[in-house]
């Protein structure tokens, strides 16, 4: 792994003067599609509208009642001015994104090893994602900037992955967020003899669980969970315990996989990146997603030196592979 140290040094030398020009564009972008001569407009059509209203109500022969019209018209403005200059903002701003992960995303990759190449039209699969059984099966699936390699005999797959599911039908149907973040697929050259999945704890599952525990009692849960693999192991570390949901049927494997250094170096990941992480071991594969991150969607509306997205890029991809290293040398 990367340190942060060497990281800073390496943005200073490689990476700032690239932000810094991309910035001063973005500024450009932003003051030419501002929305400071739209909010004045709004404000004097608003005003305008009062008076004639007003003057209309004390003056009707002078001012004709439909001098009223001007409130539709005004509420008019206000929503297509508002969607034409975003989408404006957007379009102009686009190329600037696209030079950001044409030159800065790169050297990124290139600094972390030489042996990684990033792929942007390229992204880990659907039937793949969902061979984790970490999330449930989505309904629409987008997979896009791919970073591949093998990197001290471990291949590595990491893409940004967006998909949504169907919730509700008919019209009352609306898409669900599944999972919105940095994905990534190692193959060891080690094989997991059963599936051991990580997930965050979920708060109303584990009160669910308590309260079926206290009607039916611990024994029997304990034994359902035997027959359908359905038991939540804790490992007696509290913090991770309070964290994460972990399931397995090989107590065995967990024994070997999650050593106390590793749990610990699990949970500092999740406080380091402060995004929900969740981990998969099956077959020779190991998953690692982390959710609620775009690394590669640099905003128009927000400063691109402020935001530190490639910061974030950095800090993501360096800590999943650290994690994938601790998983194969067995430390």
């Amino acid at each position: 792994m990367k340190s942060k140290e060497e990281f800073n040094n390496f943005y200073n030398t490689e990476l700032k003067k690239l932000i810094d020009d991309l910035e001063a564009k973005r500024k450009v972008v932003a003051e030419k599609f501002s929305f400071k001569k739209y909010w004045r407009n709004l404000k004097y059509m608003g005003i305008a509208c009062a008076l004639l209203v007003i003057a209309s109500a004390s003056l009707p022969k002078q001012i004709p009642k439909q001098v009223v019209f001007c409130i539709p018209a005004t509420a008019l403005y206000a929503i297509v001015a508002a969607i034409v200059i975003a989408v404006m903002r957007g379009k102009a701003f686009k190329p600037i994104k696209e030079e950001y992960r044409r030159t800065v995303v790169p050297k990124i990759i290139a600094f972390l090893d030489p042996n990684l190449v990033f792929k942007p039209m390229d992204g880990i699969s659907k039937e793949e994602f969902n061979s984790s059984d970490l999330f449930t099966h989505p309904s629409r699936f987008k997979s896009e900037d791919m970073v591949t390699g093998k990197v001290d005999g471990i291949d590595i797959r990491l893409s940004d992955i967006h998909c949504t599911r169907t919730s509700g039908s008919g019209k009352s149907s609306s898409q669900v967020t599944v999972f919105h973040g940095l994905y990534a697929i190692a193959r060891m050259n080690r094989n997991f003899p059963s599936k051991l999945t990580i997930q965050p704890e979920n708060i109303v599952a584990t009160a669910l669980g308590k309260f079926a525990r206290s009607l039916v009692g611990d024994d029997i849960i304990n034994k359902l969970g035997e027959k359908f693999n359905l038991g939540d192991i804790e490992l007696g570390n509290s913090e991770f315990d309070k964290l994460f949901t972990l399931r397995c049927s090989n107590q065995a494997l967990v024994k070997s996989l999650l050593t106390p250094p590793f749990v610990q170096l699990i949970v500092a990941f999740t406080k380091e990146l402060n995004a929900p992480i969740s981990l998969a071991f099956f077959g020779n594969e190991m998953h690692v997603a982390i959710s609620g991150i775009n690394l590669f969607e640099t905003n128009a509306y927000e400063s691109i030196t402020e935001s530190d997205v490639s910061r974030l890029y950095f800090n993501a991809i360096n800590l999943t592979m650290g994690v994938v290293k601790a998983v194969q040398t067995g430390s």
